[in-house]
């Protein structure tokens, strides 16, 4: 029997990753979550990404009712979570492309400046390519004025 910190709840959505690769370039990943807890998540991708990648996860609404257990502890803004690559291994499939990957939260005590730096950093870059593809607006819109005569 597995002893986990906490309970891992099956979770199969598209979810964007980024992370600096070997090159030092910013790489943005379309991955599949496999399963979530609220200590980390299992990623189905077509990258390999190495073990100990810092890396930011960008997850949809729906998989974050399943983080609430430890949400506070996890260095996080909005639906944006950074972590640690802490394995990858190809597809027990010899057929299937994809690589798992088990993608650690990182706890908000272990954030020293560099990952801090890292985490605000991608941030920006999802956010300013977001913007740019029109998927997120520059501001809401304003309601009009109201006259008052």
């Amino acid at each position: 029997m597995e002893k986990r910190r906490f309970a891992r709840t099956p979770v199969a959505a598209q979810q964007h990753l980024l992370f600096f690769n070997p090159q030092k370039k910013i790489h943005k990943d379309i991955v599949v979550s496999k399963n979530l807890s609220a200590g980390g998540a299992c990623f189905r991708s077509a990258t390999p990404i190495e073990a100990g990648t810092y890396a930011l996860a960008y997850l949809d609404e729906n998989a974050l009712d399943d983080l609430k257990t430890n949400r506070g502890n996890i260095l996080k803004t909005g639906n944006y979570f950074m972590g640690r690559i802490v394995w990858n291994r190809p597809s027990e499939k010899g057929d299937d492309p994809f690589y798992e990957v088990g993608f650690a939260f990182l706890g908000r005590n272990e954030g020293d400046l560099d990952s801090m730096d890292l985490f605000t950093h991608l941030i920006n870059h999802f956010t300013a390519e977001q913007i740019k593809s029109g998927a997120l607006p520059l501001a809401p819109p304003r309601p009009p004025f109201a006259r008052t005569e």
